[in-house]
């Protein structure tokens, strides 16, 4: 990626998707993958990183919704370049140690058609193209660059748009720890269904819930309780097992999961 935006050498596509879609099948399933993307939180979050983590969500996120071999092949190249225009932000922005300034996040917030123009000459698909130019679009308008809604939105964008968001949160910043899968969650559920392409966001939140069938969990009271069921209508508050109690969190606003253990 450095060669391609320092020397505009050519985009070894092939090669980055083989790498990464290798790391996909020396897995036997993907609830391994979520667990090693967690596992990667403790040495790096840059943002090749991310990146990859990103692509890995959408190589998943793309099989969940059965998508045929050469669109999740796609999906994963879309989640993988999706942020390649932040390479040309200057370094001391992307790595500032605490929260940017209004001006430094509006410098940000160009990275969506740097990363647009830097993929004009190269020989890629168009929706990756367009998947570094779109994942910041928000279905009801609310996102950058181009406040597009809806359909306007390329689908693997809106892809990448649920996997970007997920892995960001679920990453540790140095402002604050990474956030439990069931607070992101929570988050999707309060205003996701307005932002995020229903048909894509709900079979993703259903299948991590579900993957954490039988975790153990730490609430939000200290108590370390085991998932055993899902509240389809409330994916973010599952019933758990403390003992030989059963807490339906759904019916208890004042607790929470606070982490996976």
């Amino acid at each position: 990626m450095n060669l391609v935006v320092q020397k505009n050498t050519a985009l070894d596509v092939k090669t980055l998707l083989k790498n990464t879609l290798s790391i996909v099948s020396n897995h036997s399933g993907s609830i391994s993958i979520l667990d090693m993307l967690q596992n990667m939180r403790e040495y790096d979050d840059s943002t090749y990183t991310h990146s990859l983590n990103v692509a890995l969500i959408c190589n998943i996120l793309a099989g969940w919704l059965k998508l045929p071999k050469e669109d999740v092949e796609l999906a994963t190249a879309c989640g993988l370049f999706h942020d390649i225009g932040k390479m040309l932000i200057p370094y001391s922005i992307i790595a500032k140690p605490g929260r940017l300034s209004e001006e430094e996040f509006a410098t940000v917030k160009k990275h969506p058609a740097l990363g647009y123009e830097l993929l004009q000459s190269q020989d890629v698909d168009v929706h990756v193209k367009n998947a570094a130019l779109m994942h910041h679009e928000r279905s009801d308008g609310s996102g950058y660059p181009a406040k597009l809604k809806g359909n306007q939105i390329d689908p693997y964008a809106r892809m990448v748009a649920i996997a970007d968001v997920y892995d960001a949160m679920t990453a540790a910043r140095c402002y604050r720890g990474p956030l439990c899968p069931f607070c992101v969650i929570e988050m999707f559920e309060t205003e996701g269904f307005q932002k995020y392409d229903v048909s894509i966001l709900l079979p993703f939140l259903e299948n991590v819930v579900n993957s954490c069938l039988q975790n153990r969990c730490l609430l939000n009271d200290g108590r370390k309780v085991t998932i055993i069921y899902i509240n389809k209508e409330k994916l973010s508050r599952p019933v758990v097992q403390y003992g030989e109690e059963y807490i339906n969190l759904a019916d208890q606003p004042d607790l929470k999961i606070e982490k996976l253990l």
